[in-house]
Parts: structure tokens; C-alpha cells; sequence
């Protein structure tokens, strides 16, 4: 599915998920001046480590994440629409589309709820996103199971 949606109304530039992440990207990640960010590997094993190794799902999601934040990080100050999508096909394009093509339901309550999390992220930036149904189908699927 394409990342590139139809403006409402005639006349208004076209919105993509990269245009807005770029925008986002200009917005200072942190408050105080000269703020350092940290690594994950730098900050130590996350508690939710153990349930992404049991998860697929919860793993993929993760990987979008970070992919996102990779994207802000790498493309802050790049106008170059070549390099964008360079970029975006080394950082959240790849576990972006295994979402969208996810058909499995999720193996653990950590892993439903991320994908829940993530579709009000979605719907609200992006309400065509590829990545919906999969994930609202793999909570349910969760859910139903636990019944």
C-alpha cells in the first residue's frame, strides 16, 4: 500500500506518512538544549525484553517504532526527496509493511495491546493506513482466544 494519501480538498499538497514524520523531525526531540539520547543498548536490557522474544507481533511493532525514531533522528534538516526514501526504506518501511501483511493473532496480552496502541497512532496520523486491519484483527484474535 502506497504511504501517499489524497488530500481532501483540491488545491492542498499531498499529505505522506514521510512529509509528516519529516515535520515531525523539525520538532526539537527534547526541551533542554544540548540533550543527549541515549541508545537502547546504552540504557540496558528492557523488562519488556522476555515478552517481544515470545511475541513476533510485539517484536515487529517494536522494530516499527524504533525505525520511526530512527527516521526522525536521520532526517532532520534533509529536504532531498531521493534521500527520504532511501532512508525510509532502511528504517520504518520494512517492519511497516510485515504489518501490513501480518495475519497471525497476537500470543500475548503485551503484544495486543501494543498492537492497539499503535492503531490510535495510526488512525489518528494516518486513518488509510495499511497497517489497521492486521493489527485490529490480531488483537481481536488475542482477545477472542483469552475468552
Amino acid at each position: 500500500m502506497s504511504n501517499s494519501f489524497r488530500a481532501a480538498a483540491e488545491g492542498l499538497p499531498k499529505i505522506t506518512r514521510r512529509s509528516v514524520m519529516g515535520g515531525i523531525a523539525a520538532i526539537p526531540a527534547a526541551l533542554a538544549p544540548g540533550a543527549a539520547f541515549a541508545s537502547p543498548e546504552d540504557i540496558g536490557p528492557s523488562p519488556r525484553r522476555a515478552a517481544t522474544e515470545l511475541d513476533p507481533l510485539l517484536d515487529l511493532i517494536e522494530r516499527y517504532r524504533a525505525g520511526c525514531d530512527a527516521y526522525q533522528c536521520g532526517s532532520r534538516g534533509n529536504r532531498d526527496d531521493e534521500a527520504l526514501d532511501a532512508l525510509a526504506d532502511v528504517t520504518y518501511s520494512p517492519p511497516m509493511r510485515d504489518i501490513e501483511e501480518w495475519t497471525r493473532p497476537a500470543v500475548s496480552r503485551q503484544g495486543a495491546t501494543a498492537a492497539l496502541r499503535l492503531v490510535l497512532t495510526e488512525i489518528g496520523d494516518f486513518p488509510q493506513s495499511g497497517m489497521l486491519p492486521p493489527l485490529l484483527n490480531a488483537a481481536l484474535a488475542y482477545l477472542e482466544a483469552e475468552a
